[in-house]
């Protein structure tokens, strides 16, 4: 049983023992070479150094940046789509049981992800998700609105970077009415 346990523990030891020499090794090499020509690319430096925390290897890596020649800068993207419902216009009247269309005009600085489209009062529900534009949906009227008298209908715009524009302002009422 002892031995069994002195061979688990010393294959990660000898391991980790690898990882280090190979990671010095590199490291030398990284330090001691310059870019070439056709790379061009800022060099770094890895090193690995592992600690035991309960038995557990817990290893700490350090990264040094040694070509800061060519640094530069990012821009975060941190502007909201624009959007609106172009149809139907508001207060616009409307069947159970008919489909409703629903175009949107979106619009974003960098790219547009998706047109999330809602309907409700005070309990919104999703009635379609658009990826791409056009940006509309047909909505069915259904019974879940038949004792509703004005249902709103308002969108929600998402661009890649995770911004959003849910507050807006062209939401629309439509006015369900029996056949």
């Amino acid at each position: 049983m002892k031995r069994n346990l002195i061979i688990l523990l010393f294959i990660p030891i000898f391991i980790i023992g690898v990882l280090i020499l190979n990671s010095r090794v590199q490291s030398k090499k990284i330090l001691s070479s310059a870019p070439t020509p056709e790379s061009k690319k800022p060099e770094s430096t890895l090193a690995v150094k592992p600690t035991s925390v309960e038995s557990t290897i817990v290893p700490t890596i350090t990264l040094t940046a040694l070509n800061t020649t060519n640094l530069g800068s990012v821009k975060v993207d941190t502007t909201p789509p624009e959007a609106y419902i172009l149809e139907p216009k508001n207060n616009s009247e409307f069947v159970y049981g008919t489909e409703v269309k629903i175009v949107a005009n979106v619009t974003d600085n960098i790219k547009v992800d998706r047109v999330e489209f809602y309907a409700g009062s005070s309990d919104y529900q999703l009635i379609g998700i658009v990826r791409t534009s056009p940006y509309e949906v047909n909505w069915k009227l259904d019974s879940r609105f038949e004792h509703s008298i004005n249902i709103p209908v308002y969108i929600k715009a998402f661009d890649t970077s995770g911004n959003r524009n849910s507050n807006i302002g062209g939401s629309i009422t439509v006015r369900a009415k029996n056949p």
